[in-house]
Formats: structure tokens, sequence, C-alpha cells
């Protein structure tokens, strides 16, 4: 647990609604961090990101 990625996921960003749309994106964000981790998975990810999708995370 130590060593486990901790993403804030706001309940507030998605109208406190957990469905398809949301395990869509959530389903993205594993992709890009399993690619993160063995860059040789990126030119097989073909799931398309977000209009809305930031590239860095909000700095707090």
């Amino acid at each position: 647990m130590t060593q486990a990625l901790v993403n804030p996921w706001p309940l507030a960003d998605s109208n406190f609604k957990l469905d398809d749309e949301v395990a869509r994106s959530i389903g993205g964000l594993i992709f890009r961090l399993l690619a993160a981790a063995q860059p040789a998975l990126t030119p097989l990810i073909t799931v398309n990101r977000h209009p809305d999708a930031r590239d860095a995370p909000p700095s707090d």
C-alpha cells in the first residue's frame, strides 16, 4: 500500500454519478498508466482522449 498510486477522483467532477462514461474514463486512465510503465504498449492503445482531458494533473 505504501507504493500505491493515489489519483484523486472528485465525485463532483462526474456530477456524483458512477456511470458508463466514468468507467470509460477510468479505463483510459489505466491504459495510460500501463503505457507509462511499459512504453511498448503505447502504439497498441487506440482509446481516444476526452476533449476536456488535461495533459498534466492539476496543481494544488
